[in-house]
């Protein structure tokens, strides 16, 4: 009773810390004269995307200082929560997403006047998305694929290129010794590569987005932007204002989602859920709230091009910055349980990204079509059919 007081506790606290945030970050893309695509994509997604990368991070440390008593379990909570919370992204959050143009319909469209028919699509740059989506899926398969450098297939492979003379001579340059476990040294210098790429790929992305900021044509979503709350008490709207109430914000989403994540892992361990469930369907369910949140926030005022932008930025971020630390710092082999996971992130993705491909728009039925993925997984794991 009393970590379910906490959990609403908690949540109430996110709420409020995204308010914050979300009002902070709007003036800042503001007073930097960004786009709403790239406020959304990289300075919200990037800021809220701090606890669920946290997570793994001090998963990974406790594993490798023998903090914890399972090294083994630690890994599974940290690659868990990696390929976890783009699954969220993907499903879950699109379904909320997607639940908001139901919920807010009419206030919506009050607020697009003339424009009030639209009200049930996203209002957002398809080009836009698109190429987050494609920058997701690319770094997203990556990842992945980086599985097989871990498991009895690529072991064989990579035995069989050992006891090439070229292959033997290559690994002692690099490694400046004869190599007791070539094996080990060659798989870990492919997990080195992709890891390398993912990294390669989001500055690429950041200076992708950049462009198209200062390229494209500003929206007017910042025409009626809110007052900074800062001025409500007297202080004011000012370039160290606004970044200090951003920074109070992304605090206390911080500080409230670490709370909320332990009074759930409280909860689960209670209820007798297994680490890596945990890290894949309840700790990410936490952690994405942000995400989540100010995006249903954004939608409810017709900010569509934050709402979304926040959404498939953070997934870009989380295919690329978290899954190259899980390649690099893990065992990265991705259990059946993980595989499938993974296997429905990117089948969410390619629902979404075909959609606009032939509607042109967004719409709810593809948003709840998205979100629908999160439920099958639910029934796969409860159900017993994926261990």
């Amino acid at each position: 009773m009393l970590y379910a007081l906490e959990v609403l506790l908690m949540l109430g606290g996110i709420l409020l810390a995204c308010e914050l945030f979300t009002n902070a970050v709007e003036h800042f893309g503001e007073k930097l004269n960004l786009g709403h695509e790239f406020t959304g994509s990289i300075l919200a997604a990037v800021g809220t995307a701090l606890p669920e990368t946290i997570l793994p991070l001090v998963a990974i440390y406790l594993a490798a200082t023998g903090l914890a008593s399972e090294s083994a379990g630690k890994s599974d909570i940290a690659i868990g929560a990696i390929i976890g919370a783009p699954f969220m992204l993907t499903t879950l959050a699109m379904f909320l997403l997607g639940l908001s143009l139901v919920v807010n319909f009419k206030k919506r469209q009050a607020i697009l006047g003339p424009k009030g028919q639209d009200a049930k699509f996203l209002q957002i740059d398809k080009e836009h998305l698109l190429r987050d989506l494609r920058f997701f899926m690319k770094t997203f398969g990556i990842a992945i694929f980086a599985t097989l450098f871990s498991t009895s297939y690529m072991t064989h492979i990579i035995d069989s290129l050992c006891g090439q003379v070229f292959i033997y001579e290559l690994i002692y340059k690099i490694s400046g010794a004869i190599p007791n476990a070539c094996m080990d040294d060659l798989s870990f210098a492919l997990r080195i590569i992709a890891a390398l790429s993912l990294v390669i790929a989001y500055i690429f992305y950041l200076m992708e987005s950049y462009k198209a900021s200062k390229q494209g044509a500003h929206d007017d979503e910042y025409d009626d932007l809110p007052e900074l709350f800062m001025c409500k008490i007297k202080i004011p709207n000012t370039m160290t204002s606004v970044v200090i109430q951003m920074l109070i914000g992304l605090g206390g989403i911080i500080f409230f989602a670490h709370h909320f994540v332990d009074a759930i892992q409280h909860i689960s361990t209670i209820i007798g859920i297994p680490a890596l469930v945990l890290s894949l369907i309840v700790c990410p369910i936490a952690t994405e709230l942000p995400e989540k949140f100010n995006s249903w926030m954004w939608s409810s005022h017709a900010k569509d091009s934050l709402a979304m932008g926040n959404l498939s930025g953070a997934m870009v971020f989380q295919s690329a910055i978290p899954c190259s630390i899980g390649v690099l710092m893990t065992p990265w082999t991705l259990s059946p349980l993980v595989i499938v996971c993974a296997a429905l992130t990117m089948a969410s993705a390619l629902i979404l990204y075909f959609s606009i491909g032939l509607k042109s728009k967004v719409d709810k039925y593809t948003l709840l079509s998205c979100g629908s993925l999160y439920f099958v997984y639910l029934f796969l794991v409860f159900s017993g059919i994926v261990r």
